[in-house]
């Protein structure tokens, strides 16, 4: 039944930007309030990276510099930033969560000020936070994945810029991969989809990395610098990973699955027949389904300079397309990776948010009408249930496989590995060839050279 136009008067304060600003500071009291009453859980890490910061501004031993790190050496920013103010425990937790509280913040105002729908995106990233919990606050991921959230953001059109800003939107997303890899996944289908590629999106993205690995350099860890890439290389299969899922159900019914703790990566793991070699395969596995992923966005990003020559009528199919690729790439990085945590759920929303936030139903023209609003609300689906798992249950989950967390963990699972293949098949359909088209008409629409 259609509201009446005196009811949406009402409701407009509540649904508009005003509400959104309401919602947002209810959104995160709740959530630091609910990582102060779950502190053993949450703070965990938040610890380990008050000791990194008191080693490198007390003893002068930094990570990276003087020790392989297990993150990118960015990283080192949201850590050292709130030991500048106080490195007693209580004051440096909640500086750290009023640092992802303050990129949130500009994460929500990025998307309230631009796209048709700019509250739409806003309400639902809040949902979604509030969905997951305060692991999302408790992690380097909450620093990354509002940076996300605000590189994504660069590339809606404005009055001033119809085409965006994919150059800034580069800087940001490669810096925050220098944090958490993950949005890097974003370069990817921005690279492929530009149509000058080395000066909007190689170029900027690699004064960032020479700034990076530079600085790293002359503090003396330039030989440390990728050291998060094989710090974790043998590691085992995380018991709450994607790839973890049918071993973890066969301990309901087989004793030769266990979970144990792992003292040195301070994470839990999975033992059992075939757990070792699945971890092993998944190495490559991994490789092989972010190169399928771009191999697919490139294809449909040919196909798409074809079909829609005029760059301006192209625009916002070839944002959907960025998005529709960032967010296939994002579920991969979790659906064929060894670790699982739960904080790796925030990498999925930031693409949703912005797609969410640029589009009506009827302009989808890559994900379709629905698409997107069946992904927002699967997504929210399986942010409740991480967070059940969470840090709600999670000691009955991994010590004694209670049924009820096992088949939990088992659902949220298998919808981000059922997400991940859906919008995969759904960009293999853009990607595929067009009957009638030749080898000459594909060569002119590839990108040009980038100057």
């Amino acid at each position: 039944m259609p509201l009446s136009p005196a009811l949406r008067a009402r409701l407009r304060p509540l649904t508009g930007v005003t509400g959104v600003w309401v919602g947002f500071v209810v959104v995160h009291a709740l959530l630091i309030w609910q990582a102060h009453a779950h502190a053993g859980m949450m703070f965990g890490d938040v610890d380990l990276y008050r000791t990194w910061a008191q080693q490198g501004l007390k003893d002068g031993t930094w990570p990276v510099v003087d020790f392989t790190w297990v993150y990118p050496f960015g990283a080192l920013v949201p850590v050292t930033v709130p030991g500048f103010l106080s490195l007693d425990e209580g004051a440096y937790q909640n500086t750290f969560l009023l640092l992802v509280t303050a990129l949130d913040a500009i994460a929500v105002a990025c998307l309230v000020h631009r796209g048709p729908r700019r509250t739409v995106g806003a309400w639902w990233w809040l949902v979604f936070l509030l969905a997951l919990g305060p692991i999302g606050m408790c992690r380097l991921d909450g620093i990354a994945a509002p940076l996300t959230v605000i590189a994504l953001a660069q590339l809606l059109p404005s009055r001033s810029r119809t085409s965006g800003r994919p150059a800034l939107a580069s800087v940001i997303a490669t810096y925050a991969a220098w944090v958490k890899v993950a949005p890097g996944a974003v370069l990817v289908p921005l690279a492929l989809t530009e149509k000058r590629p080395w000066r909007r999106v190689v170029l900027p993205a690699a004064v960032v990395s020479v700034v990076v690995v530079g600085t790293a350099a002359v503090l003396g860890g330039g030989g440390r610098v990728l050291g998060f890439l094989t710090e974790q290389g043998t590691r085992g299969l995380q018991v709450e990973s994607g790839a973890a899922t049918p071993f973890s159900v066969a301990r309901l019914w087989s004793g030769d699955y266990k979970a144990y703790f792992n003292d040195a990566l301070v994470v839990i793991e999975l033992g059992g027949p075939g757990t070792h070699a699945m971890a092993s395969a998944l190495n490559v596995l991994l490789v092989l389904a972010v190169a399928a992923i771009a191999v697919l966005t490139w294809r449909a990003a040919v196909n798409q300079r074809r079909d829609l020559p005029d760059e301006d009528e192209r625009r916002l199919p070839q944002l959907e397309l960025v998005l529709l690729s960032t967010t296939a790439l994002t579920l991969s990085l979790f659906a064929f990776n060894k670790v699982g945590s739960p904080q790796y759920v925030a990498w999925f929303a930031p693409p949703v948010a912005v797609a969410l936030t640029a589009f009506r139903p009827a302009e989808s023209r890559v994900a379709g009408a629905r698409a997107w609003r069946v992904v927002a609300v699967v997504l929210v689906v399986v942010a409740v249930l991480t967070q059940i798992l969470y840090p709600w249950r999670y000691a009955k989950y991994w010590l004694y496989a209670v049924p009820f967390d096992v088949v939990n963990e088992a659902v949220r699972n298998v919808a981000i590995l059922a997400l991940a293949a859906g919008l995969t098949v759904l960009l293999g359909r853009h990607a595929r060839p067009r009957r009638g088209v030749t080898a000459s008409s594909e060569a002119s629409s590839a990108p040009v050279d980038g100057s």
